[in-house]
C-alpha cells in the first residue's frame, strides 16, 4: 500500500487542511523567531554606551558631571550627532570641550556660561571609526571608541530623581538610531 496515494477527494482536502493548519501553527513562531533575530542583529551593530561615572560637582553645586564612552561594534562609520535630555525638562547640558573658554584655576567653570545659551541638547558630531580600529590620536574618526564628559545643570529645586537622555547616532544619512540612557542623579533626593 502506498502511503502517499490519495484515494478520494476527501482525503486530499484533509491532507491540505492538515498542512495548512501546521503552517499556520508554526508561522507565528517562525515570524517571531525571525523578528527576534533581526532585533538581535540590529542591536549587535548599534554602538554600545558605557557609563563610566556620574558625580555631583563639589565646586559647582547645580552641576553634575556625566562621563561615558561610546564604542562602535559595526563595520560602518557612525557619527555621534547629539545627546538630548528628555527629563528633567528644565535641565541644561554642555560638552566639556565647549568649556575651553571658561577655565579657572585649571578647572572648567560651567557657572561662567550663560544658561540662556544652553538647551537640553548637546551637539557632538563626533565620528567613530569602524569596529576594531584604534590609533593613538584624538582625531575624530580615527578610533572606534570615544569618551565624552557632559556637564548637566540641574537646579536644586528639582524633585526628579531620574534623568533620561538619548544619544542620537547616524551611520549614514538614511539610517539614524537613538540609544536611551537613564541614570539616577546622585545629587537629587526625592521630596
Amino acid at each position: 500500500m502506498n502511503l502517499l496515494a490519495i484515494d478520494s477527494p476527501g482525503t486530499l482536502w484533509a491532507a491540505i487542511g492538515v498542512g495548512v493548519m501546521i503552517v499556520f501553527y508554526f508561522s507565528d513562531k517562525i515570524i517571531a523567531a525571525l523578528m527576534a533575530l533581526v532585533r538581535r542583529t540590529k542591536a549587535a551593530n548599534v554602538p554600545v554606551v558605557e557609563r563610566l561615572s556620574h558625580t555631583r560637582s563639589a565646586e559647582h553645586p547645580n552641576w553634575e558631571i556625566l562621563n561615558f564612552s561610546v564604542r562602535n561594534r559595526d563595520d560602518l562609520r557612525w557619527t555621534i550627532e547629539a545627546l538630548r535630555f528628555s527629563s528633567p525638562h528644565h535641565c541644561k547640558a554642555i560638552n566639556q570641550s565647549a568649556l575651553i573658554d571658561h577655565i579657572e584655576g585649571g578647572d572648567p567653570n560651567p557657572d561662567a556660561v550663560d544658561l540662556a545659551s544652553l538647551s537640553n541638547e548637546v551637539a557632538l558630531n563626533w565620528e567613530l571609526a569602524p569596529a576594531g580600529q584604534k590609533r593613538p590620536t584624538l582625531i575624530a574618526g580615527d578610533n572606534d571608541t570615544h569618551y565624552l564628559t557632559i556637564w548637566v545643570y540641574l537646579p536644586r529645586r528639582s524633585s526628579e530623581i531620574f534623568c533620561s537622555s538619548s544619544l542620537i547616532l547616524r551611520s549614514n544619512p538614511q539610517k539614524r538610531e537613538m540609544i536611551k540612557i537613564e541614570f539616577t542623579s546622585p545629587a537629587i533626593t526625592s521630596i
